[in-house]
């Protein structure tokens, strides 16, 4: 409810920071304000969420997966065998990042991805306690993504032969779509809802604790200690001034008059 009393100030401030701040009424502030922390949120949230539907190209994902076999000739498979096949799987790893690698691959498809851009598209995992190293790859076509990882399945164990002095590792999974990746509209939307709301917050934080101005006699009796006994109205409110409001406060003096001389 706003009030026609007199803003003003108090030398206990001056722009400074109090030393205590009273957490509470920093509380009501901001419960006063949370139409503006939900609007100014809601604003953040649908634009991310429009930007992130109309302007973010979907991403498809397809993955391939070898069998990386240990260096032994038995087919008993053991400890020792199990762990040379996870440190090879770890040097599989680099071999995808092999520019030369990249370079049959895109012969072999004839596209003009770099190989800084082949590296953000390709990844490569080896679940715990296995020799299964499994490649995916994310492209903004289903079927490219899906070429791009059978080609790149074919060219490693081809280079892996001519180039590394170990079993050559086997087709464990073909190429398989697993369908277009997630943009997380739904996780961004929340977050700049967040941010939004933080960001108001803030704002309104700072003001109330850098405004040391006395609004209410709460504060007076507060910060001075007096006790307040009457208040002095605005003279320059709307009202007396011929603003907003004035023509009511003429028609009720009009009418006090009428009723005067009625008398």
């Amino acid at each position: 409810m706003q009030t026609n009393e007199k803003r003003i100030r108090v030398g206990f401030g001056n722009g400074q920071v109090p030393e205590e701040i009273d957490k509470r009424e920093l509380f009501y502030h901001l419960v006063d304000k949370l139409n503006q922390i939900i609007i100014v949120g809601v604003i953040f949230a649908v634009v991310t969420c429009g930007w992130n539907l109309l302007f973010v190209a979907p991403t498809y994902e397809a993955t391939a997966k070898l069998y990386v076999v240990g260096g032994g000739v038995s087919s008993i498979v053991n400890l020792s065998d199990l762990q040379i096949g996870s440190s090879l799987a770890k040097d599989y790893k680099e071999v995808f990042r092999n520019t030369d690698l990249h370079n049959k691959v895109r012969q072999k498809l004839q596209f003009n991805y770099t190989d800084e851009e082949l590296d953000r598209m390709i990844s490569i995992t080896v679940p715990t306690d296995t020799r299964i190293l499994e490649i995916s790859v994310k492209a903004k076509n289903e079927r490219e993504a899906k070429d791009i990882v059978a080609a790149y399945q074919d060219e490693a164990i081809l280079f892996i032969e001519d180039v590394m002095d170990t079993k050559t590792p086997t087709v464990f999974q073909q190429p398989t779509s697993k369908g277009m990746v997630s943009r997380g509209t739904v996780q961004k939307t929340i977050i700049a809802f967040l941010v939004g709301a933080i960001i108001v917050i803030g704002i309104h934080s700072v003001i109330f604790v850098l405004d040391d101005r006395i609004t209410t006699s709460d504060i007076i009796e507060k910060h001075v200690g007096i006790t307040t006994l009457g208040m002095m109205p605005d003279l320059d409110s709307p009202e007396l001034t011929g603003g907003k409001g004035s023509f009511k406060l003429f028609q009720r003096k009009k009418k006090v008059k009428e009723q005067d001389d009625h008398e």
